[in-house]
C-alpha cells in the first residue's frame, strides 16, 4: 500500500518505481518539474501518510470501541484491563495504557481523514477507505 509506482501508458509495464523518499527517479523528478503548484507533492505526500497510518492503525492491537469497552469496566483484582481473549497469564493493560491507544487511534484517524478530505475534493465520488481493502 505504502509504495508508489506508475503503469507506462506506451508499453502497460507496471510496477516501475515513480517515486523513492531518498532518492527521486528522474522521472519523478521531470514530472514534478512541471507540477508549478507542487499539486502532485502534497498529493503523494497525503498519500504516503494515509498509507502509513493505515499501517500502524492496522498494528494496534484493538478497536477503539473494545477499548472504551473494556475501560467502563472494573480492572481485575492485579489492576490490570485484559480484553476477552486474553487470559489472567496474559500481563494486561494499565488504564494510562489504554487511553494512550485510544489517543494514537485518533491520531490515525485524524491523518487519514485529513488525506481523505483531500482526495474527495478532487474525486467526489471516490470510496477513499476502499484504499484499506486488502484482497
Amino acid at each position: 500500500m505504502n509504495r508508489r509506482f506508475y503503469t507506462d501508458s506506451e508499453t502497460n509495464s507496471e510496477g516501475v518505481r515513480f517515486f523513492v523518499d531518498c532518492n527521486p527517479t528522474p522521472l519523478y523528478l521531470n514530472f514534478r518539474d512541471l507540477d508549478h503548484h507542487g499539486f502532485i507533492e502534497v498529493a503523494l505526500n497525503y498519500l504516503k501518510d494515509f498509507g502509513s497510518s493505515c499501517n500502524e492503525w492496522d498494528g494496534l492491537p484493538k478497536y477503539e470501541e473494545e477499548i472504551r469497552s473494556l475501560l467502563e469496566e472494573e480492572p481485575s483484582d492485579d489492576g490490570q484491563y485484559r480484553f476477552e481473549d486474553e487470559g489472567d497469564d496474559d500481563e494486561g493493560h494499565t488504564k494510562e495504557n489504554l487511553e494512550a491507544m485510544l489517543e494514537e487511534l485518533d491520531s490515525l484517524n485524524m491523518i487519514m481523514d485529513q488525506a481523505k478530505d483531500f482526495y474527495v475534493r478532487f474525486f467526489p465520488d471516490m470510496d477513499f477507505y476502499e484504499l484499506m481493502r486488502v484482497e
